[in-house]
């Protein structure tokens, strides 16, 4: 039961003033959260692009490592089996023809010759690629020209130098074309250029 002084003090808080409160944003606090958006983007934006570069130059030296390391384990391999230069032994059932450094100048089925080393394909780089890279390695297609539209993450062409006696094979990445693996075949040199 209410008695009779309660009620009187409910009556007497009742008619004081209530302060409404909003529900919301005041244009102040929505500037400064823009501004620091704004702040945190132009800290944030430029160091994940520098990331994605990191990325892909990241993926092309991993590629040339593989590479390399194929290279060494056909060496290797030549080594074990007395391999002489300028010969071809079997690897994984095709024919790899080994330069003066007993590492993989051409893969063929044909006859051997010290003037292979000056002469090359991209089928036979290719056929190289292949030979020296595991499954599950980024994929490979011949270049065709600069209108066509490749699907794998590389490309493979076979280049000559200008007094053609130094050829081999280059491989281009095709997520950033400027960034190429380039195996020379002759002097037994790998490449990366951009990377």
């Amino acid at each position: 039961m209410i008695n009779s002084k309660s009620l009187i003090h409910l009556s007497v808080t009742d008619k004081t003033p209530i302060i409404k409160q909003q529900i919301g944003f005041t244009l102040i606090e929505l500037v400064i959260v823009i501004t620091l958006l704004g702040i945190l983007s132009a800290v944030a934006v430029p160091r994940f692009i520098d990331l994605s570069e990191e990325a892909h130059r990241s993926a092309v030296s991993g590629t040339a490592g593989s590479f390399a390391i194929g290279l060494m384990l056909i060496r290797s391999d030549a080594v074990m089996q007395n391999i002489l230069p300028h010969t071809s032994m079997l690897i994984n059932g095709r024919n790899v023809v080994v330069n003066q450094d007993l590492k993989p100048y051409d893969v063929t089925a044909g006859e051997v010759t010290t003037t292979s080393e000056k002469n090359g394909s991209s089928a036979g780089c290719l056929e190289l690629w292949d030979v020296l890279m595991e499954d599950g390695a980024p994929t490979v297609e011949a270049y065709v020209d600069a209108f066509t539209d490749y699907t794998a993450d590389y490309t493979s062409s076979w280049v000559t130098d200008t007094d053609a006696t130094i050829g081999g094979c280059t491989y281009t990445y095709q997520k950033e074309p400027n960034r190429t693996i380039f195996w020379s075949k002759q002097v037994s040199k790998l490449t990366i250029n951009n990377a």
